[in-house]
């Protein structure tokens, strides 16, 4: 954005104060929990951060999820960090790793479209997705805003929401 790329950033963007220090984000439109997925075989074993003990977690680099697992890792657990999603899913299904922790959207999505994968737990955070535009550009800001009332009040919203992360949507921000 700064350097005149792109107007708006809208792929699962937390809204964290460090990031607000160098853009400005629209209201949230998504809350960002983590999520637990693993494949169906284990599902009923890894249900929660604590059963991951002992377990290798997969996480994406870089990421509010790589810093919320390194922060409630399970006694024995290591964090093999990754570049994106499509290697974490494709060392989940090797076996080299037990469970994928990053957000639910990601996760949610994947277990939609792979059916050996399941997301066994969410686990809240404080955190919510947001359109990031560069910072002072309120006028972008406003008709986004204005764009995301419209979505959250239109019925197509569930519909969207069910397609994509196979349920409706629980809560905006």
């Amino acid at each position: 954005m700064d350097a005149g790329n792109c107007d708006v950033g809208v792929s699962s963007v937390s809204i964290t104060d460090d990031r607000k220090k160098n853009m400005d984000f629209t209201e949230p439109y998504f809350d960002a929990e983590q999520s637990i997925l693993t494949t169906k075989a284990n599902a009923s074993k890894f249900t929660s951060m604590d059963s991951l003990k002992d377990q290798t977690i997969g996480v994406q680099s870089g990421t509010t999820g790589e810093e919320f697992v390194n922060a409630n890792k399970p006694s024995g657990a290591t964090v093999q960090a990754m570049p994106g999603a499509a290697d974490l899913f494709a060392a989940l299904e090797a076996g080299s790793i037990a469970a994928v922790v990053q957000d639910y959207p990601i996760n949610a999505y994947r277990a939609v479209q792979d059916k050996n994968f399941v997301v066994t737990a969410k686990i809240p955070t404080d955190e919510a997705y947001g359109m990031a535009v560069k910072k002072g550009n309120t006028e972008l800001l406003e008709k986004l805003n204005k764009g995301l009332a419209f979505f959250f009040n239109d019925t197509a919203t569930t519909e969207i929401y069910t397609k994509y992360f196979g349920q409706a949507p629980v809560a905006k921000g």
